[in-house]
């Protein structure tokens, strides 16, 4: 066991440890899209390419390249899930820094397979986010200078001509998001403060609304009931959706005015989002402070963190970070689910109580002959009815099993023919006490005669007899 593995099971289960790094960008490190039940991993970066990681064994299983170098940078990223996580039921959607967009096919567990690659935007103008309407097989995609467009995305993956355009608003549209099973669509306009909803059929305008904020990043939960903001320049604010009005202010420390990822994890109860200082803050949503949970270093002091993402199985949480270095890496940050806290806890239990036993076992083994002979004199003071719920202590004999089954039916049946009353001979107030028996035997004791009657004498008899054989 290494170091590590130590210091992992002594430190508390309760928080998110760093589970791997991983290399393989040549550049900041953009975007990221959790595949399947957080089976694997895709990265985007300024390298032109989208590297596919699987998170069971923490190594590169594929490289996404566009051979004819039209793609340019990658800038966002999603996962479109089909059915049940199943291998060839899932696509992977890219958009470039030079307006194209790209949709893979998933066809074994890490592998990939192009179906469309077109140009949605121009030449010039790089799509800023995209985002998928499950309900109507739709996707809306936002541009730099403005501009968004609706699609519709079969089941194979193949786009079709723009169901409608929306031109050149006045910010640019950062962030965009479904509402209300895919009938509404807001946008988040990048510094401006500006939060839009449109309608998805007709692309008509609803309503707008300003927060005092600008807007660097934002997520909607899985919900649809909550949006966090990073809110540029001191941290992250958590708004309902359709409000101007934050519920929550984290507050993180920040030096420089740059775009910070934030997302929810841990199914809607935390957040957690970038800095520009090489660290992850981590809240909790229902915490009565508003002080971070937990800090993750992921690089240092310089460390610009845009990229970050978070995924739950039934066995664990993730988050993923990345850097907006000239060399970037990944970090995979992962912490149990209470249910395999809890299973742990039992497991460990059991693993204690066992190595108590074990303990115990081997105490009696080298102390027993100091103790051994005490209880054996304390149960041969027994009346006869004790000795045999107790079983006899001495040697063990060659009789056969049938024999000393016989016996003990016997000993037992000649035992109940034997008056009650042999019981109040028991000198020890223990056993009285363990026995629950009644207090008036006390004064009854003081009166028993001290001569046995020649039942007893017989049963005492036959005890010695029987001590005789088991010392030989």
């Amino acid at each position: 066991m290494s170091l590590q593995q130590v210091w992992r099971a002594i430190s508390s289960q309760n928080s998110y440890f760093l589970r791997a790094r991983l290399d393989g960008h040549r550049g900041p490190i953009n975007c990221f899209a959790i595949i399947g039940d957080a089976e694997l991993l895709a990265s985007g970066g300024d390298d032109e390419c989208v590297n596919i990681w699987d998170l069971q064994t923490l190594k590169r299983s594929e490289t996404l390249t566009n051979p004819g170098g039209h793609w340019g940078q990658i800038t966002c990223l999603i996962w479109i899930n089909l059915t049940n996580n199943l291998p060839g039921n899932g696509l992977l959607c890219l958009g470039t820094g030079r307006g194209r967009f790209a949709v893979y096919r998933r066809r074994k567990r890490s592998q990939f397979v192009e179906v469309c690659d077109t140009q949605i935007f121009n030449h010039g103008n790089s799509v800023e986010a995209l985002a998928f309407d499950a309900t109507h097989h739709r996707l809306v995609a936002t541009s730099h200078n403005g501009s968004f467009k609706m699609f519709r995305l079969d089941k194979d993956g193949v786009l079709s001509t723009a169901l409608w355009t929306v031109e050149h608003t006045e910010a640019i549209p950062r962030s965009v998001h479904f509402l209300n099973r895919g009938e509404d669509i807001v946008i988040y306009s990048l510094e401006s403060g500006e939060m839009s909803y449109w309608d998805s059929q007709t692309s008509t305008a609803k309503y707008s609304k300003s927060i005092k904020n600008a807007i660097g990043n934002a997520c909607v939960d899985e919900a649809g009931k909550n949006v966090v903001i990073d809110n540029i320049g001191a941290g992250f604010d958590v708004y309902p959706i359709g409000r101007s009005t934050a519920t929550h202010f984290f507050e993180v420390p920040t030096a420089r005015q740059h775009i910070k990822g934030v997302v929810f994890c841990e199914k809607g109860m935390s957040i957690v989002g970038g800095s520009d200082h090489g660290k992850i803050y981590l809240f909790n949503l229902k915490a009565s402070e508003t002080r971070f949970g937990q800090v993750m270093t992921h690089g240092s002091t310089s460390s610009l963190i845009q990229a970050v993402a978070c995924a739950s199985s039934d066995e664990r949480h993730l988050i993923i970070s990345g850097s907006s270095d000239n060399k970037s890496d990944i970090c995979v940050w992962e912490k149990p689910t209470k249910r395999v806290q809890e299973r742990r806890m039992y497991q460990d239990q059991r693993r204690g109580e066992l190595i108590l036993i074990l303990i115990l076992v081997i105490a009696n083994t080298f102390t027993c002959k100091y103790w051994f002979p005490m209880v054996k004199t304390e149960v041969a003071n027994l009346p006869l009815r004790f000795k045999i719920v107790f079983g006899n202590l001495g040697t063990p004999t060659h009789d056969t099993i049938r024999s000393r089954y016989q016996r003990t039916l016997n000993e037992i049946e000649y035992a109940e023919k034997l008056d009650d009353a042999l019981l109040e001979r028991l000198d020890d107030r223990m056993w009285r006490k363990f026995l629950k028996m009644g207090p008036e035997l006390v004064e009854k004791d003081r009166e028993f005669p001290d001569n046995k009657d020649e039942s007893q004498t017989g049963v005492d008899r036959q005890l010695a007899i029987e001590g005789q054989v088991y010392e030989s």
